[in-house]
């Protein structure tokens, strides 16, 4: 692997909206937040989301949920999806389990929403007014640039991202080499970034906070635009080598 390469291995789950409010509680001890800029985190927090950092210990209740027994499907594309987990009030669903080796200084975009047909949503500014948006046939994405920094750590900048509109085919450079590549429309949220330093085995967690309506509802819930049924969790950890798989084995036990 070159030295300037960095490997992620990227979960993003899908709670019923009750069992992730419980989450959010058990995860708050445990969840980092000071590795994210005061300014950075309230703009964040202002838009819908909740971002920090698990070191080594992990909240016992996310720990189960995520390891209960699953049936694997492996698809083409490198992404990996299963039966609903198993719990006694809710089933929470691993959307995507994948493992992303690019280059420092390389962005790498990471699919997280539902496809949505029709999406409305509002961002807030640093001077409170809001920018409202509604677009057709729409996706939520982070775009995610590492870093060098000390050691063996590296730094994350993390932006929001929205993709819409009809698709389109455009000639792109993948590999050295030329290829079609499919694009459309997009809002990139170059005015919400969040900076964050991992160490090994260090976890990024992404999730939506109680605001119906907002970028982060958009990006990581689910349901309509009067209540949510669901939130999506997006959990981005630094792995020690490209073996290390702590999502797809029992090693969170």
């Amino acid at each position: 692997m070159p030295a300037d390469s960095v490997v992620l291995e990227v979960v993003v789950a899908e709670f019923p909206e009750e069992q992730m409010q419980a989450l959010s509680a058990a995860m708050r001890p445990y969840l980092d937040q000071q590795e994210v800029k005061v300014s950075e985190r309230q703009a964040w927090s202002k838009n819908g989301f909740v971002i920090g950092s698990f070191h080594s210990t992990w909240p016992s209740d996310l720990r189960d949920a995520l390891t209960k027994p699953k049936t694997l499907e492996e698809s083409g594309d490198n992404r990996i999806s299963w039966d609903e987990l198993q719990s006694i009030n809710a089933k929470p669903t691993v959307v995507s389990h994948q493992k992303l080796q690019f280059r420092t200084g390389e962005p790498r975009d990471i699919f997280v929403s539902n496809f949505l047909d029709v999406a409305r949503w509002k961002v807030v500014g640093d001077d409170a007014e809001q920018d409202e948006r509604t677009v057709n046939n729409a996706r939520g994405w982070f775009k995610v640039i590492a870093t060098l920094s000390r050691g063996t750590s590296i730094g994350l900048t993390i932006v929001p991202k929205v993709s819409f509109g009809d698709t389109r085919q455009q000639i792109g450079v993948v590999d050295e080499g030329l290829a079609f590549q499919l694009k459309q429309n997009e809002f990139v949220y170059s005015n919400l970034p969040s900076h964050i330093e991992l160490s090994p085995g260090e976890t990024v967690v992404i999730y939506a906070d109680s605001q119906i309506g907002e970028l982060g509802d958009l990006l990581l819930g689910s349901g309509n635009s009067l209540e949510r049924s669901g939130s999506r969790l997006v959990l981005m950890r630094l792995v020690h080598t490209q073996h290390d798989d702590l999502f797809g084995l029992s090693s969170l036990h």
